[in-house]
């Protein structure tokens, strides 16, 4: 019995130095931009309006 004590105590101490960056999954970034009109062939100065979206996924722990 004490055997297992003390083995199941050298585990969980030992598990204190394990890295944990190694086990979460890192973030996938994502970037889109779109212009309207597209395409423009006319005189300047003109208005090109932009819409943009970003997205992060698969973040697990917050970065240190």
């Amino acid at each position: 019995m004490f055997i297992k004590i003390f083995l199941f105590i050298i585990i969980y101490v030992s598990l204190i130095f394990i890295n944990p960056e190694i086990t979460f999954a890192q973030p996938k970034i994502t970037a889109e931009l779109k212009a309207t009109p597209e395409t423009y062939s006319g005189q300047c100065p003109t208005t090109i309006k932009f819409l943009g979206k970003i997205t992060v996924t698969n973040i697990s722990k917050p970065p240190l």
